[in-house]
């Protein structure tokens, strides 16, 4: 049974990140984006993640000794982009125009994270402050997108208020389960002892996890907050 909790969450997790990947250029396709644009991004992200699963299938990512642990390698980049790709002064006009009810919607991929964790625990090899057993709350998040788009379509005095709260929770919720999943690894800063450690983030295809579905979940709640912003100045 434990084999084949392992092999549910593995296809989760594959279908999760193609699945993304291929909603991200569905969505600039639909708004008219050139088709160069379109190539550049997909051949960028399909490159991020063929490097990223190389990492992890060679096992250079699974040593958590050294300072910082070398799984910050395809950690921190994604993670800074996220922050480029909010701010970039070219981009401004392409987030003014971004479908809010899409940046809310597709973080309902968050549900399926949170299963294949819950799997994963299942089968021993997560510990469980990392499920929603534990400390982890995110699945709130994945759970209530749907409400908060039906909310966005049904309740338009509603919008401004319940979007904003929403995405600031979703935001904490998130940087929660980060940092229990950094003081859950084996290094000198390890905080929750329970065993296993988290080191399965360093093997393929949950390096994905990390590497490209904590960062899109990220830049969604970035660019939502920023699509504020901007539209609030536009009127202004």
């Amino acid at each position: 049974m434990s084999d084949l909790y392992l092999s549910l969450a593995s296809a989760i997790c594959i279908g999760l990140s193609i699945g993304l990947f291929t909603l991200l250029l569905w969505s600039l396709k639909q708004m008219d984006i050139s088709a160069r644009s379109r190539q550049i991004t997909g051949l960028a992200l399909g490159s991020w993640l063929l490097f990223t699963a190389a990492m992890a299938i060679s096992g250079q990512l699974q040593d958590f000794s050294s300072l910082p642990p070398r799984i910050f390698i395809v950690v921190m980049p994604a993670l800074l982009t996220c922050l480029l790709l909010t701010f970039h002064p070219g981009l401004q006009d392409l987030w003014r125009r971004f479908p809010s009810t899409w940046l809310i919607g597709f973080q309902t991929f968050r549900v399926g994270v949170e299963i294949f964790l819950w799997l994963l625990f299942l089968k021993q090899v997560l510990p469980i402050q990392m499920t929603f057993e534990g400390r982890n709350w995110d699945i709130l998040t994945g759970l209530t997108a749907p409400v908060m788009v039906w909310i966005w379509f049904k309740k338009p005095a509603w919008r401004r208020a319940s979007s904003l709260l929403w995405n600031l929770a979703g935001l904490a919720l998130l940087i929660n389960i980060v940092g229990i999943s950094v003081l859950s690894m084996p290094t000198a800063f390890q905080v929750f002892k329970q065993v296993p450690a988290n080191t399965f983030i360093a093997s393929f295809p949950f390096v994905w996890l990390p590497s490209f579905l904590v960062p899109m979940a990220l830049l969604g709640h970035c660019l939502a907050l920023r699509q504020r912003f901007l539209k609030r100045t536009e009127v202004e």
